[in-house]
């Protein structure tokens, strides 16, 4: 094999030969932009020179465009740079979107222009185009834009800029991308780009997010707490999940379910006490929310609390019953047979459903126990568990029960 050069390379070499020629001949618009996406697949440096033309052809260039954002190197790239004086219009829109595809550094002086284009839709895509140049120059060039920008183009390069700013922060350049975000932030209004731009400047300071954070749930601006809850469910550690934990208690409860809906995302058990002492003594609204989020994340610390709560009344038993049956951590049905001795019988009862429910065969035994004498709620609970469980081996038993 020659050095740098894959067998699959290589392979595909005669068929690339014969679709660059059908690219050069007098074959129709439709032959060729066949053999365009073929190249799309299998094509090299090598098909550039027969590509390039086809760019600013209306028929083709949409085929032609394809191969030159995948194709590696600088001469796919100077390619489509070299055809953005040759085109208009929707021609050149297409473009420079193909360089955005690319997002290559090196594009950027021939996009940076384009941005006080006099065609609103080539100034756009422009515009975008550089929010994926992840470039200081990039960067310099939508803020200048910023400051004249109305319209769709204000609402292109704002996108740009979060865009930039945080591919900036990904390749691990944290001061400039904060410096990026800190600007949209000042230039937007209300709404979705500012608060990106908030969630932006808190991902770039891993110390202070959690801060910020806490800080924009206590607070009332909108933005602030929209961002706040986007960070709640993303800032890592169980540290950041007892503190967003530590402050549920003292919000109100709109706010209450949807931070309870970022813990669930957390995913994080750290969070139970203060879901149980929500589910507790919260709002009643709120209280069915907090059941459900401990039936998703908690254990089975949390199991007498959640049979008790089962054996209630209202909205909130149908939230208890369904996290007793979707409770994950822990050994459920151990923990559920060592708190039936002891427990009063309509929690008892609620025990049993749930071991049904969820199918725990190795308690069979001890219900078949409790539906031969007790209390009736608890018996006829333990009865309807064995009908679900089944089992030959206690028919005995329940024969003498139904005797």
């Amino acid at each position: 094999m020659i050095a740098g050069v894959t067998t699959a390379a290589l392979a595909a070499a005669p068929e690339e030969a014969g679709l660059i020629e059908q690219l050069r001949s007098t074959a129709p618009a439709a032959q060729k932009a066949a053999a365009c996406r073929r190249l799309w697949q299998i094509g090299t440096a090598e098909c550039v020179p027969a590509l390039a033309p086809l760019l600013s052809v209306p028929e083709v260039e949409q085929a032609a465009r394809a191969a030159p954002e995948t194709i590696p190197g600088p001469e796919a790239e100077q390619a489509l740079v070299d055809a953005l004086p040759g085109v208009g219009g929707m021609l050149k829109v297409g473009v420079i979107t193909s360089l955005g595809v690319r997002g290559d550094p090196a594009a950027v002086p021939a996009l940076m222009p384009l941005l006080g284009d006099g065609d609103p839709q080539v100034a756009v895509a422009a515009a975008t185009a550089l929010g994926k140049c992840c470039r200081a120059s990039a960067a310099d060039a939508l803020l200048a834009a910023l400051s004249g920008a109305e319209g769709p183009l204000q609402t292109a390069v704002l996108s740009a800029l979060l865009d930039l700013g945080e591919r900036t922060r990904k390749v691990g350049v944290p001061e400039p991308a904060a410096g990026i975000f800190r600007q949209v932030y000042r230039a937007a209004g209300p709404g979705h780009d500012r608060v990106a731009a908030l969630c932006g400047l808190a991902r770039t300071d891993p110390d202070g997010g959690l801060q910020r954070t806490l800080h924009g749930l206590r607070g009332t601006d909108r933005d602030e707490v929209d961002a706040a809850l986007a960070l709640a469910a993303e800032l890592p550690g169980s540290a950041a999940t007892r503190a967003l934990a530590g402050v549920l208690g003292r919000l109100d409860p709109r706010l209450q379910r949807a931070l309870v809906t970022a813990l669930v995302r957390r995913g994080d058990r750290a969070a139970q006490p203060a879901l149980v002492e929500l589910a507790r003594k919260g709002d009643p609204a709120i209280r069915p929310a907090a059941l459900a989020a401990l039936g998703a994340i908690g254990d089975t610390s949390a199991l007498a609390f959640l049979a008790e709560a089962a054996s209630g009344t209202g909205p909130a038993r149908e939230a208890a019953r369904q996290a007793l049956v979707r409770l994950p951590g822990g050994d459920f049905a151990t923990a559920s047979l060592a708190l039936l001795p002891r427990a009063k019988p309509p929690v008892a009862a609620e025990l049993a459903r749930a071991l049904a429910a969820r199918g725990e065969r190795r308690a069979a035994q001890v219900l078949a126990e409790l539906a031969s004498g007790g209390e009736p709620q608890v018996q006829a609970a333990a009865l309807e568990a064995l009908a679900v469980l089944g089992g030959g081996e206690l028919a005995p038993k329940l024969i003498a029960v139904l005797v």
